[in-house]
């Protein structure tokens, strides 16, 4: 068996999947865990969206369990987000109020206030 060390990159083979993330094991056996968190740098709600059992990756080893020989990897940690993506997703979209009319919402307002308070009280 391969010695392997934290922050070494490997290749490993997707063996199975599960809700928090992706069972692993490298070429000569040794099982670990790539989960969700470490998938992508942008939210991922199921991995089954990205990986498939059998799917080869290079990744990168966060950490490894003594007793066990565990190791628990990263994928996202081998790039950087795209420029992009994360301007994507930081982009802020500006309202103006003096192209649309709030007035509904303003009138509104006070009445859905009266039958919150009302539904909590009965």
């Amino acid at each position: 068996m391969e010695k392997i060390s934290v922050n070494q990159i490997i290749d490993v083979t997707v063996v199975a999947l599960r809700e928090f993330g992706a069972l692993i094991s490298t070429a000569d056996g040794q099982k670990g865990l790539l989960h969700i968190s470490e998938v992508s740098h942008f939210f991922v709600a199921d991995v089954t969206d990205i990986l498939k059992v059998g799917e080869k990756l290079i990744v990168k080893v966060l950490e490894i369990d003594a007793s066990s020989g565990f190791i628990k990897v990263s994928l996202k940690q081998m790039s950087a987000p795209s420029a992009k993506r994360v301007k994507k997703h930081r982009q802020i979209e500006k309202i103006d109020e003096n192209e649309i009319d709030f007035t509904p919402l303003k009138e509104m307002l006070p009445i859905w206030i009266k039958t919150a308070k009302e539904q909590t009280h009965d």
